[in-house]
């Protein structure tokens, strides 16, 4: 045998070393993807977190209530409703605040909730629920119950133009409202 014929069997062919230098790199490339794929992942799983974590989700209950993203005070407002007094913990408040509304009947009688612009007595409930800020009706307010929302005032008002009532039969002309104020945060 001679000499060159050794030498190249020795060596591996240029179509060899290629193909293996290709699969490097496809090794290289597979690699890369997933360090990158999974950093990204990673990435995403973090801020998914911290998305949960911040509480940015609109949790409020009412289609009318206003929550803003950022809300950085939430004060909480008691009110109670008897024959034929509504009371509540504030009556003053501030554009801008989240305030989480805590409604209990106390009362031996269904009563609603109405959160809006003073009515005249003979005003019919359809223009009421239509008037009001926001609204619990009788069925979810029997004696005992115990209803919450969370509610931002984006405007402020006037001493005396924002009351919290009760429309049922004739509970509002025995005195069950309680007027309010809001002013600007």
């Amino acid at each position: 045998m001679s000499k060159t014929n050794k030498s190249a069997t020795r060596r591996p062919s240029a179509a060899r070393e290629w193909e293996r230098q290709r699969k490097r790199r496809q090794d290289r490339i597979r690699l890369m993807s997933i360090l990158v794929g999974g950093s990204l992942a990673g990435l995403l799983a973090i801020a998914a977190l911290a998305q949960a974590i911040s509480g940015d989700a609109d949790t409020s209950p009412a289609a009318r209530t206003n929550t803003p993203t950022s809300a950085t005070i939430t004060r909480e407002v008691d009110v109670k409703l008897t024959e034929y007094a509504v009371t509540s913990t504030l009556t003053t408040f501030t554009t801008g605040v989240q305030y989480h509304f805590v409604i209990r009947n106390q009362g031996q009688a269904a009563h609603e909730f109405v959160l809006g612009q003073p009515m005249a007595s003979d005003t019919s409930m359809d223009q009421i629920d239509k008037a009001a800020l926001y609204h619990i009706p009788e069925d979810q307010l029997k004696p005992g119950a115990t209803q919450t929302f969370d509610f931002v005032f984006d405007q402020p008002s006037a001493t005396g133009q924002l009351e919290l009532a009760c429309h049922v039969g004739n509970h509002y002309a025995l005195g069950m409202r309680l007027p309010i104020t809001v002013k600007k945060g």
